[in-house]
């Protein structure tokens, strides 16, 4: 689980997300505005996940792969869209996938 300090707020979704630049990937889409910290929001949809404890599942191995690099990541609001792979993809896969796709960005 994220801290509080780099969650994102309901606030800070609906000033920032619509001036957010999109990076697609082959595991989902991440979205980042500039910003002063480092914050993470996970966003999965119905679409993605049906039952609540897949989208859940998703959102926490999301969350455990970037917690131990919120430290190198530049400051802004990044926003993770991931796509149904990620329930299947194991998580060494899914780690070198997400900080493949930060690096190739340059986020």
């Amino acid at each position: 689980m994220l801290t509080r300090a780099n969650r994102i707020t309901g606030t800070d979704l609906k000033r920032t997300m619509p001036r957010s630049r999109s990076y697609p990937s082959d595991w989902g889409i991440i979205r980042m505005h500039k910003g002063d910290a480092v914050r993470i929001a996970c966003i999965v949809s119905k679409k993605v996940a049906k039952s609540s404890p897949d989208r859940h599942r998703i959102k926490r191995r999301l969350y455990n792969i970037l917690q131990p690099v919120i430290h190198t990541l530049q400051p802004g609001y990044y926003y993770l869209f991931p796509n149904k792979k990620v329930l299947v993809t194991p998580a060494e896969v899914l780690s070198a996938q997400v900080r493949a796709t930060m690096e190739r960005f340059k986020i």
